[in-house]
């Protein structure tokens, strides 16, 4: 015998029961097209990412069975178009430097991690630093003299003294506004040198000896 309790009473309820039962049918729609897009667009992008290596290691390949002369511009040609793909595939020696490269385009310095020992991440760190004109960079240098060193490059390349004075190693301090004195004819620049520093004195001479010429 059927149970009467469980039908319904009245119309409303009829269409109660029809409305909940809808919500959850477009519900259910919803996440598995939610999820099918999901899956296409991971399926895509892995595709995407085999193809570029494929063809960054193809590419590579090819530039190693050119001539002597033509092997070094054909992998930078590689480097800049296909980025990551073809750092992966290069050896040590041009790996390093493809890093580098990809890290100044994108002056993004998390990348200089990838070339291998603190020599070479702190050389790839100094580039970025250089050819971004960003200081704060250099500030994952852990020597002072390795970081006087770029902070001069930096002052010469945009000519801006003002790098010196960020130098903690005396030397190089002393060093970077020698450079500046010698450019300028300016003895001026003498004075910012350690009175105790030979090259103080070497750079008043050389200064005065320019403005002479």
């Amino acid at each position: 015998m059927e149970d009467d309790s469980k039908k319904p009473d009245s119309i409303d309820e009829i269409q109660e029961g029809y409305e909940l039962n809808l919500e959850e049918t477009k519900k259910k729609v919803r996440i598995r097209t939610v999820t099918l897009f999901c899956l296409s667009f991971i399926l895509i992008i892995t595709a995407y990412l085999v193809h570029s290596d494929a063809v960054a290691k193809g590419d590579i390949n090819s530039c190693l069975n050119k001539d002597t002369n033509q092997i070094q511009g054909c992998l930078v040609s590689v480097m800049d178009n296909s980025g990551l793909f073809a750092c992966r595939h290069m050896a040590p020696e041009p790996k390093q430097e493809c890093y580098v490269r990809l890290a100044i385009k994108k002056n993004s310095p998390r990348l200089c991690k990838n070339t291998g020992s603190l020599r070479e991440y702190y050389e790839c760190m100094g580039e970025v630093a250089l050819e971004n004109q960003n200081i704060r960079l250099l500030e994952n240098i852990d020597s002072d003299y390795l970081k006087g060193v770029w902070l001069t490059r930096m002052a010469l390349r945009y000519n801006n003294t003002y790098y010196c004075k960020l130098i903690a190693d005396q030397a190089i301090n002393g060093l970077c506004h020698y450079e500046f004195a010698i450019i300028t004819k300016d003895t001026g620049y003498c004075m910012f040198i350690d009175e105790s520093s030979h090259l103080r004195k070497e750079c008043f001479e050389e200064s005065i000896s320019k403005l002479k010429d």
